[in-house]
């Protein structure tokens, strides 16, 4: 090592103030420069941008930064229109021109494949960008989320009134709002019919209302979530369903903390239990509590790449891994001989069988377990006639050399991970095609593949998700 080294990479410590060029995204969100070669990660940056940055974090091989002087705009930097951007967490891209989030978002994608899991992708793909879904005129795309989660405000003095609203960006504190450009105009009403309960009543319990809207329907369902039981349930619940004719039905869950609150199943209280959304020509049930793709517009792109790698064919099995609602199923029973669904939540399983007989998908299942436990059972009765623990039977060929052609594998954030992987490669399909919103979590899945014997052969950005830097991917792996 050179002795001026050090002199390359000076240290930086909080409250140093820089001035810095940056010249890409990162994960997360943050524009990157490089001071003297060492990555500094700049929240709310562009790329282009000249800047005077305050360190506010330093670490032996990066700092993060936020900036002090925009000295410089770079060329994608734009006003964002939201007024609450930059203190609102929900979006972290507004300031930056759409085609820019594009194109950052496919840079993310092969980046972390490429660091992260070690993995070339033989083709990759321009990002698929999206329309406006109410007015495609309009160049940006705006009000594509049909789903929202409202946590409320309580003031902090006794004269003011309790409202909905977001969490600060790295916070628990909540930021009321009267609008939030990325939702369905639905959603925006029910926040506002909440206030509007709330100023006159007050929030008792409650802490969170979900909402989840039909862009097909234009009809909501709402979720009010208390820690406990609480009279007000019922009364709001009423007022919800006369206030906003939209709101086609009510239901309350009883959790103690974000993570509890997706693990408890709702209880219906008023109206209709079920809303239906469109997938291109498909129809889907869809409940309270049902995992469905926030924005069904490019869902339906989601689905056709999917088609398209999995080459089905009639004689061919394909698993649907994490199937909510049926999305992928419904989509290639025309084509496979035969589908297996897996799915935990009781809810998503009972609207995917409703779902399928609905479309008369005679070849097609859902199973109700953990899909690693599924997958596992699944390899053991392909690999011999002795009897499996005891479970579902999946109707697979015992010995034969594989039991599925194609497995769709569309996880939580978090990912597959070693167990749920290595069972897949157990059943030996050609193909895995993962549907991923998180490319770091995507990357270390690809690579155990990679072990395995498989190649990452295409990979895709579907923009679900416009001014966030949240990266929906699909990426065909095939034995090698």
């Amino acid at each position: 090592m050179p002795e001026n080294a050090n002199e390359r990479k000076p240290a930086l410590a909080p409250g140093d103030t820089i001035t810095l060029r940056l010249d890409s995204m990162a994960p997360g969100g943050e524009a990157v420069g490089r001071h003297h070669g060492l990555a500094v990660f700049v929240e709310y940056g562009a790329p282009g941008d000249l800047a005077q940055v305050r360190i506010t974090r330093a670490a032996s091989s990066f700092a993060r930064g936020a900036i002090e002087t925009l000295i410089e705009p770079g060329r994608d930097r734009i006003e964002p229109p939201c007024p609450y951007f930059g203190a609102c967490g929900g979006c972290q891209w507004q300031h930056l021109d759409y085609p820019a989030q594009v194109r950052a978002k496919s840079d993310i994608l092969l980046q972390a494949l490429a660091r992260i899991g070690g993995t070339r992708v033989g083709s990759a793909e321009p990002a698929l960008p999206m329309a406006h879904p109410l007015q495609p005129a309009e160049p940006t795309p705006w009000r594509y989320r049909g789903i929202a989660e409202y946590t409320v405000a309580r003031p902090a003095d006794a004269g003011g009134a309790p409202a909905l609203g977001f969490l600060r960006a790295h916070s628990d504190e909540v930021i009321p709002i009267a609008d939030c450009l990325v939702q369905h105009p639905l959603n925006v009403e029910v926040l506002r019919a909440t206030n509007d309960w709330l100023a006159r009543n007050g929030a008792g319990r409650l802490w969170l209302v979900r909402t989840r809207a039909s862009f097909a329907e234009a009809r909501a369902l709402v979720t009010l979530v208390f820690p406990a039981e609480d009279p007000s349930a019922q009364p709001l619940a009423a007022h919800l369903l006369g206030a906003v004719s939209g709101v086609a039905g009510v239901s309350a869950t009883i959790a103690r903390d974000r993570r509890e609150q997706h693990r408890r199943l709702s209880r219906h209280i008023a109206g209709e239990q079920f809303i239906r959304e469109h997938v291109g020509e498909r129809t889907y049930r869809i409940s309270a509590d049902t995992f469905f793709q926030v924005n069904p517009g490019q869902a339906e792109r989601l689905v056709e790449i999917v088609r398209e790698m999995a080459r089905m064919q009639a004689t061919e099995t394909v698993v649907d891994a994490y199937c909510g609602a049926g999305t992928f199923l419904l989509a290639l029973a025309q084509q496979a001989g035969r589908e297996i669904g897996i799915e935990s939540n009781p809810a998503a399983v009972r609207d995917a069988r409703a779902n399928l007989r609905r479309a008369g998908r005679v070849n097609a299942s859902v199973v109700h377990e953990r899909v690693e436990r599924a997958l596992a059972m699944m390899a053991r009765q392909a690999a011999g006639p002795r009897k499996s623990r005891r479970g579902p039977a999946f109707a697979c060929a015992p010995g034969s050399a594989r039991s599925a052609d194609v497995v769709i594998l569309d996880p939580p954030r978090q990912g597959c991970g070693r167990e749920v992987i290595g069972a897949v490669a157990a059943l030996r399909p050609r193909a895995v095609i993962m549907v991923s919103c998180d490319p770091a979590t995507l990357a270390r899945d690809v690579a155990l593949l990679v072990e395995r014997g498989y190649a990452a052969r295409r990979a895709v950005v579907v923009d679900m998700f416009p001014h966030s830097w949240r990266v929906e991917s699909v990426t065909l792996c095939e034995r090698s």
